[in-house]
């Protein structure tokens, strides 16, 4: 799978070659960050430096989202609306296979295969 995983991220990059924005830069290095993470045998699913930052301010966007609904700055729906794209950030920034999916019968979950 660790070489799936490269060839992705490769392809990914190949598609970004000829664009030469900011934007497409930005995005390159996040690929460029995750593929060398996902060379190392040892962790090949591990967080980048590019990972940890983010999930760092998003933390911090957190705590403000839940300071502003506690101080009545914002409402529940603003709230809500906020706090689902901070949760989708969160998702996006954290390395493959940290979230385990919910259990709705309160059954522990099986081996993953």
């Amino acid at each position: 799978m660790a070489l799936w995983r490269l060839g992705i991220m490769q392809a990914a990059l190949d598609a970004l070659a000829e664009e030469r924005s900011p934007a497409a830069a930005a995005v390159r290095e996040g690929y460029v960050a995750a593929r060398a993470v996902a060379a190392r045998p040892e962790e090949p699913q591990g967080a980048t430096e590019h990972d940890r930052l983010r999930l760092r301010a998003i933390t911090a966007q957190r705590q403000t989202l839940h300071r502003l609904r506690d101080e009545g700055v914002i409402g529940d729906e603003a709230f809500h609306r906020l706090e689902e794209e901070v949760d989708w950030a969160e998702l996006d920034a954290a390395p493959a296979g940290s979230f385990q999916p919910l259990l709705t019968d309160g059954a522990a979950p099986g081996p993953r295969t």
